[in-house]
């Protein structure tokens, strides 16, 4: 198996989408996930789509994919959360939204990059 099979299309696309937010959130998000991730989805993605993320859309009104939201719900729950306090509250705020996330299911949510809704 090659790395060009290791991803189909749709997570080629998954990938492009997850780029496209993380580069919009900026080097504070990317350089707290681990480097090798953010090396999987820069080098992985589908660079023939190149999403385009608005500021004052939530993700879940953007027409990302389903599995998009859930990899940006993982990246806040296990990298952006600053204390575990922060990260239960979140934990507690996906299970009372109904998120699957081992499912890769999101619905119904805005997911909370920070506290202050951005």
């Amino acid at each position: 198996m090659n790395d060009e099979d290791i991803f189909d299309n749709q997570d080629a696309d998954m990938l492009s989408e997850l780029y496209a937010v993380l580069c919009f959130l900026g080097e504070d998000y990317i350089s707290r996930i681990p480097k090798e991730y953010f090396t999987v989805i820069k080098e992985f993605r589908n660079r023939e789509y190149v999403p385009v993320v608005y500021g004052d859309k939530p993700p879940e009104e953007q027409g990302f994919r389903e599995d998009t939201l859930a990899q940006i719900a993982l990246l806040k729950l296990n990298y952006w959360c600053d204390t575990k306090e922060e990260q239960q509250r979140y934990w507690e705020k996906l299970i009372e939204n109904e998120i699957e996330i081992s499912f890769g299911k999101v619905g119904g949510i805005h997911i909370i990059i920070d506290e202050s809704g951005n």
